[in-house]
């Protein structure tokens, strides 16, 4: 028994943990899309204090944009 509740613990905790990044994904996604843009990942980075240039930016966006659409995605964020 306190083997699938320490499972279940996990799982839980787990759930919760994706949960959170999609609130905060959803927050950040400014047109409610589903993507993340260049303009928005800099507005982004702009409301947590970071005065990221536009070269930054696209360098940020190369790293997470694994599939090479210009944009980030939910799917993206779970690499």
């Amino acid at each position: 028994m306190a083997q699938l509740r320490s499972s279940l613990s996990a799982e839980t905790e787990t759930l919760s943990n994706v949960l959170s990044l999609v609130e905060a994904f959803r927050a950040f996604d400014a047109d409610n899309d589903g993507a993340i843009n260049a303009a928005e990942l800099g507005e982004i980075m702009g409301s947590l204090g970071y005065n990221a240039s536009e070269q930054d930016v696209r360098a940020m966006m190369q790293q997470g944009d694994t599939n090479k659409y210009e944009l980030l995605s939910i799917e993206e964020s779970w690499t």
